[in-house]
This record gives structure tokens, sequence and C-alpha cells, in this order.
């Protein structure tokens, strides 16, 4: 549903080259310069045979990527390990999704937000293989601010994280060490003149001034400690990150060798800072931005994926600085000790598949059909349930019905019937322009004189006609 728009360049709209569509949206759109750079891309590779390929190619990157993070950092732990820790922030994260479809399905969204947190974790990495030699590596370090000017650029969210976690560990290293690291300042300034270049760009004007945006110091102050309020309590006591936490201690015997021989885990402190500022710095601007509007759950999905690896890091800190990998060792063997961990552990395998675990008495259609009566609040379980059900097939047939029909169509608008099963986590009616006023994008991409794609509704009449027969008598 978003990628149309760039398989066509805006039905044909946008013609001039890939340099000029970036001008484009720079000056009358937005300042998102890596994210537009990769999204208008997409019609030199995006075709109805090749996108298919894009989501499972994109969720394999996403957990590569986790796992060569978490081997960069415990090289010294076993590949088990390592394997146990990427799986468990997975979870956390898959759990805690606001919106499914928003966060990992919806096509600018993947591309936007979830490609800048890839870009700073690929910055993360080289950081670190840079400093694993006897020497610092120059061009690992060069390949690190590279990804990390791409990550700058592709959402405001990233680009405050970026600035948030550069100013601490400046402020660290140069008023709590008192040392000088002139990689570090280089960093720190090219991010602000980067992150200037973003904000200064004459389309984010023209956004904000649509948002209405702009609020009173009194009125942002209280709008962001709310937020920054209501989030915490909500990944604290919803999501399963303090229980996590707690069966992540034993693993500290396994990434003690591996956490100590790096500097990120010296001291706790820049990561309690960083923690602590990266809800209101991040959120306050937007919310001044968009006049105090709440914001789609893809952002505080990425929020979110933030907040695991900073609580993470956080934890290793300090299980670092307190020797928690001995006295796990001390208490390791009782029995009581390891009774109780395992009763932790089946709680949360059960909080993770089983939450909000219940039967759709109001389902009479399907009441002999009992794998189409459970419902669940659990994301993983809804996952595997819509697959036992077919939901994602059946859809994906009545999408395909569709877009066979297009090639047949004649009129200036295509009316089309919804498809009779959609998956609630693969779907938003809100994001489906053919729900209002018709797509303009998808028509064209078949045939240019289609100038919308339009649903109609499915109500019988008395003649035995549908409606959308009378639309089309009213077209004609």
């Amino acid at each position: 549903m978003h990628e149309w728009d760039w398989m066509t360049m805006e039905a044909g709209q946008l013609k001039g080259n890939w340099l000029d569509t970036q001008v484009y949206f720079y000056r009358e759109v937005m300042g998102r310069i890596s994210s537009t750079a990769i999204l208008s891309l997409t019609s030199s590779w995006c075709s109805l045979s090749t996108f298919p390929f894009f989501f499972f190619f994109w969720q394999i990157l996403w957990v590569a990527t986790l796992f060569l993070v978490i081997r960069t950092l415990f090289r010294q732990a076993s590949m088990y390990t390592q394997l146990v820790i990427t799986f468990g922030i997975q979870m956390i994260y898959l759990c805690n999704l606001e919106d499914v479809y928003d966060t990992m399905f919806r096509y600018t969204g993947v591309l936007t937000y979830q490609a800048g947190f890839v870009f700073g974790l690929f910055c993360l990495v080289f950081i670190v293989w840079s400093r694993n030699g006897l020497k610092q590596s120059g061009l690992k370090v060069l390949v690190a601010l590279c990804f990390m000017v791409l990550c700058i650029g592709t959402n405001e969210i990233s680009m405050l994280f970026v600035l948030l976690t550069i100013g601490v560990v400046f402020y660290y290293n140069a008023f709590v060490l008192r040392k000088r690291n002139t990689i570090i300042l280089i960093a720190l300034m090219l991010a602000v003149i980067f992150s200037i270049i973003v904000v200064a760009a004459p389309g984010n004007g023209i956004r904000v001034d649509a948002e209405d945006g702009g609020l009173s110091l009194l009125q942002l102050s209280v709008i962001t400690l709310g937020a920054t309020v209501y989030l915490w309590t909500d990944w604290l006591t919803a999501s399963l990150l303090p229980l996590m936490t707690i069966l992540a201690i034993p693993l500290m015997q396994r990434i003690g060798a591996s956490a100590q021989e790096h500097s990120l885990f010296k001291d706790y402190k820049p990561w309690l800072w960083i923690l602590l500022g990266s809800i209101p710095v991040t959120i306050g601007p937007l919310i001044y931005a968009t006049g105090g509007d709440t914001f789609p759950e893809r952002v505080i999905d990425h929020l979110f994926i933030h907040v695991i690896f900073l609580w993470m890091g956080l934890f290793v800190s300090l299980a670092v600085k307190y020797n928690v990998e001995f006295e796990v060792e001390k208490v390791a063997k009782h029995r009581l000790v390891r009774f109780s961990y395992l009763i932790c552990l089946g709680f949360v395998l059960f909080n993770v598949f089983g939450n909000g675990l219940g039967v759709n008495r109001k389902d009479k259609a399907n009441r002999l059909h009992y794998v189409h009566l459970i419902q669940s609040s659990s994301t993983i379980t809804n996952a595997w349930l819509a697959l036992a059900r077919g939901e994602p097939q059946a859809y994906h047939k009545a999408s395909i019905d569709q877009l066979n029909r297009l090639n047949t169509c004649v009129m200036d608008t295509c009316f089309m019937r919804k498809p009779e099963v959609i998956p609630s986590q693969l779907y938003d009616s809100l994001s489906d322009r053919r729900n209002r006023n018709g797509d303009p994008y998808l028509g064209y991409y078949f045939n240019p004189r289609i100038k919308r794609v339009i649903y109609y509704p499915q109500k019988a009449r008395a003649d035995g006609r549908q409606d959308g027969d009378a639309l089309k008598d009213t077209e004609r």
C-alpha cells in the first residue's frame, strides 16, 4: 500500500532523474535525505515479481544485524550464548509492538525507521571493530562515520538519538575522564552539521505548517513529561523487559570476559544518562513540531528498540561494576535458585505465547471450527493463528485477483471488491487509500488511463446488483 507511489514515482509526477527527486523532496516535502534517497530507487527494482521478496530478506537482514552486534560486543562468548541474547532481544521487540503492520510491513516505515536503526547498529559495529586491533583503524572509523550520517538522514528520532549519544559520550570523555578524543569531537561536529542540514530543509517548514506545530514552553514541558512517564510505565509494566533482565543474569557468567574487555561497559553512567534522556530528548522536538499531536505506532516501536539496547548496555555495565559474574557463580548451584529460575522462564514463555488467550463467543459462523474462535493478545501467537486460519493466503489470492482485474479495466475510475478475509496484523484500513477517495498510484502502474482505484460497498441491492454497479453507471 505504500510502495505503489514510489514504484510509479507518484503516478509519473516526478519526471526528473534521481538527483532531481532528492532536490524536490528536500525543498518541498521533508529533510529525510537518506530515506528519501533509498525510497527514490524503488521504481528501478520494484515490480510485482520482485516485491514479495523484499520483506522476506529485510527480516533476515534485521535479525542478522542484531546478531552481528551481539557477536561483536560479546565475541568471547559462545555462539549459543550470542544466539540466545539475539533471540531474547527480538522476542521482547516483537511482543511489545504497538502495531505489527505499521512497524514491520509498512514499506515507507521500514525504509525510514527500521533502516535508521540498522545504520546506527552498523555504525556501532565498525566503531568496535576499529578498536579491536593494536591501533585504531582509520578506514573503519570512516565507515562508521558514514553510517552515522546515513542514520541521521533517515528520520528525526534517529537523528536526535545520534546527537544525544555522541553528546553524552563527548561530555563523559571531556569532563568526567578528562581525556581528549579527536574522533569523538569530529563525530560530534559531523552529527551537528548534518542534523542542521536535515532540520533546515525548506520542506520541513512546510510540514510543520501543515501540522499546526508550535507550543508554549509550559505546554511543551508538561506534554513531554507526561509522554515520558506514560511510555516508561507502559514498557516497565506491559513489556517483558524487567522479567527478561532477571532471566539474563546467569548469562553474565558467559559474557563477563567480553564485557570487561570493552571500554563501552567500564562505567554505567553514560548508559544511564542516555537511557534517561532518550525519551524526552527525542519526542520533545516532535511534540513541538506537531503541536502536541499523538505519534504513529511505528514511532513508539522505533523508540522501544533503542530502549532495549540501552537497557542491555546499562545492565551489562552494572553487572561488570558489581561483579555479578562471580555472585552468580556462587548461587547458581543452589536448587532453590535453579527452580525459581525455571518458574520465571516458564512464566515468560506463557506470557509470550498465551497473553490474553480466549475464545470469541460472538463468532457463530465458525462455532465448529475451533481454531477460528481462538483469540489472543500475543503478537506472536496471533501471527501463527492467522497462518493456521489461512488468512494471509486468502488475502494474497484476493490481492492478485484485484491486480489482474486492473489489466482489463478501461474506465478512469476502476472499482473493485474488498477482500473477504483481511488479516488484521498485516493490514491497516486507514492506510489503504482505496477506502477513501481511491488510490491514484495503483492503477497507474497497470494503465496510466486509470485515475483512481476504489473499493465499493458489498451491500446487495434489491434488484440483485451490487452498489458498485450503480457507481459504474454514474461514472459512465
